[in-house]
């Protein structure tokens, strides 16, 4: 989690808050974090080397089609990027969903609140989606020096500026387990309905609340105009256990975790079909790792309909999620995007 100081404000950090439902209630796919995921909690380790090579190895195993390791330049970390094919439906063509959430922490405390509760959920999202197939095609990436700067979503922005690089949402999770799950009131307006629709049904409690002290690897994302949602359990009061020796073993309670992952893992589906039934997204590519990224594991792998229970829905909205996907290009003016969100920022 990237924590941003503000020259006003001080702790008025709730934006907003909205707890009311605007979708339809669907069938939810019933799903929980298993003693094992869970147990991965106790081995956030205190160094960000180890931190990253355990995170691989999780990958490693979740059954990804690819998984590459992508150079940080500057430094000796890297982001890990699995892809899961998705099932076609109209051609070659499939959606693309990129999941994040980073796997390095600052030195005080083992980080286990953040950020390696969403490396947790990641890894799961990973293993489950292996298994049950979606349309989209996703990208699951473990982001490498996010406290720094969102350095690693920043860099792997940059392999997404290719005329035919398309993404159609970005889903980040960061910081989770805490307190109940938030969706954060940045995020897309209409990936925020669906995300409060499955929580609805899941009779799970979540409210949007935009907390201006913190940022993430959402915003390179959002700088570029790419929808995304942000899910994390943050409130102001919280922010003295992050960055701390307090965020430590027993700092995330299990229980809100997997009520998380739930929610997490049915809006992913939920977008998915939502991009199946809009109009509009006809042309979409997977990004080739850049000159730097080491190849670690390619599977030839078939590819078997997804095996979602979840009820297809929309949320009212005026240009859809698909309709708004576009080459991140059309928004470079010179080599430079254009900024949607601005922050003054210290590491805390």
């Amino acid at each position: 989690m990237w924590l941003v100081a503000l020259s006003l404000g001080g702790l008025m950090g709730c934006v907003t808050t909205h707890t009311e439902v605007c979708a339809p209630v669907f069938t939810t796919i019933p799903i929980v974090l298993e003693p094992s995921a869970l147990g991965r909690l106790a081995e956030s380790p205190r160094d960000n080397a180890k931190r990253e090579s355990i995170a691989l190895g999780y990958l490693e195993t979740a059954g990804c089609d690819s998984l590459y390791r992508q150079a940080i330049p500057g430094t000796s970390r890297h982001n890990l990027i699995c892809s899961i094919e998705g099932s076609p439906q109209r051609g070659d063509s499939r959606p693309r969903i990129i999941v994040g959430a980073h796997h390095d922490k600052v030195a005080p405390g083992s980080g286990v609140a953040d950020n390696w509760s969403g490396i947790v959920i990641l890894a799961a999202l990973a293993e489950y989606f292996a298994r049950e197939r979606l349309t989209s095609t996703l990208t699951m990436v473990a982001f490498g020096e996010e406290e720094r700067g969102m350095v690693g979503a920043r860099e792997y922005v940059q392999t997404l500026t290719g005329n035919d690089q398309q993404v159609s949402a970005m889903v980040n999770v960061d910081t989770i387990g805490i307190r109940d799950l938030v969706i954060d009131a940045r995020s897309d307006s209409e990936l925020q309905c669906i995300a409060r629709g499955v929580a609805a049904s899941l009779g799970s409690t979540v409210v949007s609340r935009g907390l201006r002290e913190m940022s993430g690897d959402w915003e390179p994302f959002a700088r570029h105009r790419i929808p995304i949602l942000n899910f994390h359990s943050m409130q102001v009061m919280d922010l003295r256990h992050i960055h701390t020796s307090r965020d430590r073993p027993g700092i995330v309670d299990e229980q809100k975790l997997t009520a998380a992952y739930a929610v997490i893992l049915n809006s992913i589906v939920a977008v998915d079909r939502s991009l199946v039934q809009s109009p509009g997204s006809d042309s979409f590519s997977e990004p080739s790792p850049n000159v730097s990224s080491k190849l670690l594991i390619h599977l030839s792998r078939s590819v078997p309909s997804a095996g979602s229970s979840l009820t297809p829905m929309k949320c009212s909205s005026s240009t859809s999620i698909a309709q708004r996907t576009s080459p991140l290009s059309r928004y470079m003016a010179n080599g430079s995007p254009t900024p949607i969100v601005t922050f003054s920022r210290l590491p805390l």
